[in-house]
């Protein structure tokens, strides 16, 4: 009825995956993944068409459960020097839980650089809510534009200056509504 995984580790240097649980047709079934110092640029090539590339050693925990259902992902993660296309961003902390009454995913993501919290993202997916999905509130503070300039698709090109948002997203993944406000600063871009 599944595979069940118990107590297997895989080390390399200091970096260490361990996995514990099962994958399995049983929705009650867990699969737990923890993490020692795992360099996210072994991603890289399993994430080659977003054409961004991920660095940083990650710590922590996840948790999956009804892998061939509605799967639900329960994560603490900690990312020491997140790097995002050559640039280090910060220290990134990444912690989900579901809610199985609302059926709800919490998200809380923060991205550190030095004291400054540059990013964060909070809020609730909710599955059964086909108008509001999402619940989210989106900040950055004095975030660098150039990290993100891989994911504009090639509508503009030497993206440079910070930004600071304010946004609230809510709607659905087939129509996200963002509200709030964008104070840009020293922007500068090629329109390709």
């Amino acid at each position: 009825t599944g595979i069940h995984f118990i107590n297997i580790g895989l080390k390399h240097e200091d970096e260490f995956v361990g996995i514990d649980g099962w994958v399995s047709r049983d929705s009650t079934k867990q699969l737990s993944i923890s993490l020692s110092a795992f360099r996210l640029s072994h991603l890289n090539a399993a994430l080659n068409s977003l054409k961004t590339r991920f660095g940083g050693a990650t710590t922590g925990t996840a948790t999956l459960t009804d892998l061939y259902g509605d799967l639900r992902l329960e994560t603490d993660l900690n990312v020491n020097g997140l790097i995002i296309n050559s640039d280090t961003v910060g220290n990134a902390s990444f912690i989900s839980g579901y809610d199985t009454k609302s059926n709800s995913l919490f998200i809380k993501a923060d991205v550190i650089k030095g004291t400054a919290k540059i990013i964060t993202l909070v809020g609730n997916y909710r599955f059964d809510d086909k108008v509001n999905a999402f619940d989210f509130d989106i900040k950055t503070d004095n975030f660098y534009l150039h990290t993100i300039e891989n994911l504009t698709d090639g509508l503009v090109s030497d993206l440079r200056g910070k930004v600071n948002l304010d946004l609230k997203l809510t709607g659905t993944p087939d129509k996200p509504v963002l509200d709030g406000t964008a104070d840009f600063r020293k922007v500068a871009a090629t329109i390709t």
